[in-house]
């Protein structure tokens, strides 16, 4: 947990993968600066993510395509749609 409070004021990048956000701890939740989605198609999942994106957004997760993703970016509200790529 201090990593997770210090790396933000030292330039430190985390990366932390979960099948579900809720479960990270509340303070990793707290300090995202950015989000990367796939498809969610669970009600409960799609429900919690509420607390962080809208309804746009939760519309598009929904509907996404095999290998694509939504990347958000929490601190400037910048949305992209991408898909990988695999060569």
């Amino acid at each position: 947990m201090r990593l997770i409070r210090l790396s933000r004021n030292r330039d430190i990048d985390l990366f932390f993968v979960s099948h579900r956000i809720y479960d990270f701890p509340l303070i990793l939740r707290g300090n995202l600066d950015k989000l990367i989605l796939f498809k969610i198609q669970s009600l409960a999942d799609l429900d919690y993510i509420k607390k962080y994106i809208s309804e746009i957004e939760i519309k598009i997760v929904r509907d996404l395509e095999r290998f694509n993703y939504l990347e958000i970016d929490m601190d400037k509200d910048i949305i992209l749609k991408k898909s990988l790529t695999f060569k």
